[in-house]
């Protein structure tokens, strides 16, 4: 086909803007780049309760202060929502800027000095040119510097595992001062901050503006002109306590002497030790690859640890830095497939904290589902270690658990666990779906854990009450469903209400096979809500990880063959060929094209290895870090029931 003069020209007009566009945008190509808008990052010291907040901007949030950066000849606020880690998972975080030749560099992580957790800041700047620059950069403490996306602070409680958030209150009549290469506030050291470079300038002032002093006033700020000739750079070192110490004790002459690259070397030493009895993951797609271990990592630092040695496994380290059932129950499980049953375990042995007298689990008033989770949490780590020491510790707890359930279900006129009012996630009062799919869940588990124990008496009647609640559960949800177009909702008994447990009739226990047409109309229903392949939550519209993984895990097994995966891997590094679990609706392991998953068996006597498919591996760690990644963005309709 001969093409017209006009359309000739078209074409190289075409031609000529992709060349255009292409050259334009191969810089940002070249760049990591992030999938959301406002994203936040978090600092911690496994271990330790104050934590860190990377701001959408970068800057760095503590209970005490928020630190900012500014960068330029007109020493703008740094915006960089895009940041790399170390390895592609260790948490030593990096970014960068340009600006009139210059490379602006922020490299931070977070290490204990002294006993004081404390946030160490590498500023790089390089020349990129072919003559000399000036180069400018400076910080500034403020209380907040906004109010968006910032965890609240302090929060207290008498409870642990509550919400929680170590500082003071804003009080307007602090008093600051800078100097001896420190920001100071009434009488607590803030920042230390490097003295000015050979050939450099810095000025330092107390306050940036006037006026009255607020939460987004700008104290202790530094401000460095360095000029950099062609092919050189320099750096500037700032030490941030996240508990700040009283100025001049002991423990504030450690934070202003420690050092950056010493301080860098351990910190990865510890997180690669932690990371070192995980199982390897190997697959050709690099970030699904680092956002696993990431995700192993982002769990591993929202742990704290009380005074009487128990472990409190949080959501993550700011706006849900707190305990639930509901989460550990999953983080710990995704622990354990990964090859950490020690952490795992330390996180399970809180669990009896939030188990009444009368040996129902709860992790909020309300929130019944946390009985079959804590059951289940702990029947699965049993399950995957044969920690029978762990077993019988725990033995008296699942009894009395299944005593409780049993005396519930006894006086209720459907044979389900009792109507609950979350005041969360459904946002609806009334026999919720969830609760009872978990509940079948944690009896399964107990069961299996009773046997292990070589308790048949009480495996035998834990088997008649689970098969008994399974068969109401699913005439509660079959019955629900054919009011609601063939899809269970929230609640079996109340009409409205959001999508969340309702979306467990396939997994973690089979109450229905994945391909009951109940649990595929329910998903059906989910994935209308989905906005770009997410799934949704809320009247207003957000992005939430839980329910996209709850819609993913009934549908691998029919979507996923792992023959010809196997057939293809070596053979001194092929495990054996994994067998399904004793519960029902889990198929056999699942594997991506290409590859390979293995761990070592220290710690895990059954199935040394387990497959799974890499996408679902990624998300087998996810929960915790897709949560923290949350942020509401307005899209789609409310996920809810008319």
């Amino acid at each position: 086909m001969r093409l017209r003069i006009c359309d000739r020209r078209w074409l190289i007009v075409l031609t000529l803007l992709t060349v255009a566009i292409a050259a334009d945008s191969a810089p940002a190509l070249a760049s990591p780049y992030g999938y959301l808008r406002n994203p936040t990052d978090q600092l911690a010291v496994s271990g330790d309760v104050a934590t860190t907040e990377v701001t959408p901007e970068g800057d760095l949030y503590t209970g005490w202060a928020e630190l900012v950066f500014r960068f330029g000849s007109r020493l703008e606020r740094w915006r960089q929502p895009t940041r790399t880690l170390a390895d592609g998972h260790l948490p030593v975080l990096s970014s960068s800027l340009e600006g009139a030749g210059v490379r602006y560099e922020l490299h931070t992580f977070t290490d204990m000095v002294a006993g004081v957790p404390v946030d160490f800041v590498r500023v790089t700047l390089r020349n990129l040119v072919r003559h000399s620059v000036a180069a400018r950069f400076g910080t500034a403490l403020c209380w907040s510097a906004s109010r968006h996306a910032r965890f609240a602070r302090p929060v207290t409680t008498r409870q642990p595992g509550l919400q929680t958030q170590p500082g003071p209150r804003f009080d307007p009549r602090w008093r600051y001062a800078i100097g001896s290469r420190t920001v100071r506030r009434s009488g607590s050291l803030l920042l230390a901050y490097p003295g000015a470079p050979r050939g450099a300038v810095l000025r330092t002032r107390v306050r940036l503006g006037r006026g009255p002093v607020g939460p987004r006033s700008l104290f202790g700020a530094t401000d460095y002109r360095i000029m950099i000739t062609p092919g050189r750079g320099a750096h500037l070192d700032f030490v941030m306590p996240v508990v700040a110490p009283a100025a001049g004790s002991p423990t504030a002459s450690a934070v202003v002497h420690a050092s950056f690259t010493g301080h860098r070397a351990a910190t990865l030493a510890r997180w690669r030790h932690a990371l070192a009895g995980a199982m390897r993951l190997e697959i050709p797609e690099a970030k699904v690859h680092e956002a696993f271990y990431a995700s192993l990592v982002h769990m591993l630092e929202a742990r704290y640890q009380l005074p009487d040695g128990h472990w409190v496994q949080t959501v993550n380290d700011l706006n849900y830095h707190a305990f639930w059932l509901r989460d550990t129950a999953v983080i710990t499980q995704a622990l354990d497939l990964a090859g950490l049953p020690t952490p795992a375990r330390e996180d399970l042995e809180w669990f009896g904290a939030w188990q009444s007298p009368d040996g129902l689990f709860q992790s909020r008033v309300g929130q019944k589902d946390g009985l079959g989770q804590a059951l289940w949490g702990i029947g699965e780590h049993v399950r995957m270690t044969h920690d029978l020491g762990f077993a019988r510790a725990q033995l008296a707890r699942v009894v009395a658990a299944m005593g409780w359930l049993e005396r519930a279900r006894a006086q209720d006129p459907l044979g389900l666990l009792p109507r609950s009012d979350p005041h969360d996630n459904e946002l609806v009062a009334g026999h919720l779906a969830g609760d009872d799919f978990w509940a079948v869940a944690g009896a399964n588990a107990a069961v299996d854990l009773a046997r292990a124990l070589g308790r048949d008496d009480l495996a035998a009647r834990w088997t008649v009450d689970r098969d008994d609640l399974r068969l109401a559960t699913i005439r509660g949800a079959r019955t629900a469903a054919a009011r609601h177009a063939g899809a269970i909702p929230p609640a079996l008994d109340a009409r409205g209400g959001l999508d969340w447990g309702n979306l467990w009739a396939a997994y973690p226990y089979a109450v229905l096979p994945p391909s009951d047409p109940l649990v595929t109309a329910t998903l059906a229903h989910a994935r209308r809500h989905f906005a770009e392949g997410i799934a949704t939550y809320g009247r207003r519209g957000g992005l939430h990880g839980y329910l996209g993984f709850r819609t993913l895990r009934p549908s691998l097994p029919a979507a996923i063959s792992v023959k010809s995966s196997m057939d293809s891997m070596p053979s001194s590094r092929t495990p054996r060929r994994p067998t399904p679990a004793s519960r029902p609706g889990w198929g056999p392991g699942l594997i991506a094209p290409r590859a390979r998953i293995w761990r070592p068996t220290a710690g895990l006597r059954r199935s040394s290895s387990r497959w799974c498919a890499g996408c679902s591996c990624a998300s087998a760690t996810g929960p915790s870090s897709c949560w923290a990644r949350y942020r509401g963005h307005g899209l789609g309709p409310a996920v809810g029931w008319g």
